[in-house]
């Protein structure tokens, strides 16, 4: 390739990486796997759409336009498609061309979110199957007389499956599913503290506010404020997971 030629680094990692490294008509891979010391043959061509040349026997040539090595005017095909797109220039136009490349490269986006919103749903299933949100939603609207039972399951949640499950699935992909499960594990450790030191079991369906100790207005403030806000989180959880990941 002379130098006049020359792709600019950013414009052919552009180019491979938006497309995974697959020819835009075909979707084959043009890295070809094979047993020397290689590890594989390279037969992707960065075809120009409108020719880089003035000649106007090169296809999709444009009287007087500027040559063009950049991103925008290159798609990544393999050497067989390649050929037939400059022969055949009735059906490849440049039109064509363009529409064929934001097409693939969309594709593949689509692809790639498809996969990251699978293993967020796998996830966010296995949560909701572990916590039930709403029953705690239900059931929290009185805490200074009663909290649910299973509102330690939220601590589990965080402790069992987020961690376990860390780096691989968690974070998740999705932010806000980040923001609802950080906002959900604010309010609940903010909680927690009163949790331990002033509610009890009662019939295996409640923790009640012990009458035994003498609880302070500020506490009592904060158990009412940590509520309200775990009360917010779970309610947007359910309703974003119920929207997207049902």
């Amino acid at each position: 390739m002379s130098k006049s030629r020359y792709v600019k680094e950013k414009d052919y990692k552009l180019l491979y990486s938006l497309s995974a490294g697959r020819c835009n008509i075909c979707g084959n891979s043009v890295f070809i796997p094979i047993s020397d010391d290689s590890g594989f043959v390279h037969i992707g061509e960065m075809a120009h759409n409108v020719a880089y040349s003035n000649n106007l026997e090169a296809p999709r040539s444009i009287d007087n336009s500027i040559p063009d090595n950049t991103y925008n005017n290159l798609i990544l095909l393999c050497a067989n498609d390649h050929k037939i797109v400059d022969q055949d220039l009735n059906k490849y136009t440049v039109e064509k061309i363009r529409e064929i490349k934001i097409n693939f490269e969309n594709s593949i986006i689509d692809r790639v979110d498809a996969s990251n919103s699978s293993n967020d749903k796998y996830l966010v299933d296995l949560i909701n199957g572990y916590c039930d949100f709403q029953y705690i939603l239900n059931s929290i609207d009185d805490p200074l007389y009663v909290l649910p039972h299973n509102i330690g399951n939220i601590g589990d949640v965080n402790n069992f499956i987020l961690e376990k499950f860390t780096p691989s699935m968690y974070p998740f992909d999705d932010e806000l599913l980040n923001n609802y499960m950080k906002n959900i594990l604010h309010a609940y450790y903010g909680l927690r503290n009163y949790i331990f030191k002033y509610y009890f079991p009662s019939d295996g369906i409640n923790l009640i506010l012990s009458i035994k100790h003498s609880i302070q207005e500020k506490e009592r403030n904060d158990i009412i404020y940590f509520s309200s806000l775990l009360s917010k989180a779970i309610y947007n959880w359910i309703l974003y997971c119920r929207s997207k990941y049902s």
